[in-house]
């Protein structure tokens, strides 16, 4: 089965403001290298066959030039009022492999090689979330986090994204959290609560995404102090699937 990996890195970027000289949070440096350099290159460690990076189609230029060898571009229009939440993902369709597995990930995320490893290799379903169902530990956002989608149902995978379109301009949806949104539908829970069930991996480590700044920041601060821990594997919790049918209800947040 042949491999097609997605790097989500649209969005406008109005909340990072070219914080640290990167005109993009995804060309942030985090420990001394470009973070989407980072992840390409976990990625080319693995058993992949396509790598896409997914850019506002007047970025491709900012980003190609930004990275050291090149990689493969789809730039796509930016969102825009015409457009509904579930465009994030909707953006990258033609891109899906339809005769084996789609991998999308998310562009402003650090993953640790431990949650690379278990987006790639961890034996679940043909589709499943990767992410982190409640606060972050370590840039201390309330509410959870979706850091990848691997599936091979992309008729499916199609479906819920059309379905989620559809609520968010019949105005049934109100969740800005897309992802979240997406993969309630997928497991048949209203969109609009947080729910962690069947289909999600969880990913408990100092893998996290930066909205902003103020993300960025706290996530090098406590790296800087617990590290070391981390990679001795005090801060890691190993992949666990919640067994078919388990459905964790959480209030608050997103």
């Amino acid at each position: 089965m042949t491999t097609t990996c997605i790097l989500l890195c649209g969005g406008d970027n109005s909340r990072w403001g070219g914080y640290r000289n990167a005109p993009r949070k995804h060309l942030v440096d985090v420990e001394e290298e470009i973070l989407l350099h980072r992840t390409l290159r976990m990625i080319e460690a693995r058993a992949c066959d396509r790598t896409v990076v997914v850019v506002n189609r007047d970025d491709v230029g900012l980003y190609a030039s930004a990275l050291s060898v090149p990689h493969e571009f789809h730039g796509i229009v930016p969102a825009s009022p015409r457009h509904t939440e579930a465009y994030k993902f909707l953006s990258s369709r033609e891109l899906w492999n339809p005769a084996g597995r789609t991998i999308v990930l998310m562009g402003d995320v650090w993953f640790s090689e431990e949650a690379m490893t278990t987006i790639f290799e961890s034996p679940s379903g043909d589709w499943t979330a990767f992410g982190r169902a409640g606060a972050s530990r370590f840039t201390g956002r309330p509410y959870g986090e979706l850091f990848a989608q691997r599936f091979t149902a992309s008729q499916e995978h199609e479906e819920k994204l059309a379905d989620l379109d559809a609520q968010y301009r019949a105005g049934t949806c109100r969740r800005a959290a897309s992802g979240w949104a997406h993969y309630h539908l997928m497991i048949g829970v209203d969109p609009n609560v947080h729910a962690v069930g069947p289909r999600f991996v969880e990913i408990d480590d100092f893998t996290d995404d930066f909205d902003c700044p103020s993300d960025y920041d706290a996530w090098v601060f406590r790296r800087a102090f617990q590290g070391i821990e981390e990679r001795q594997g005090l801060f890691h919790r190993s992949w666990a699937p919640l067994p078919a049918g388990a459905t964790e209800v959480m209030t608050g947040g997103l």
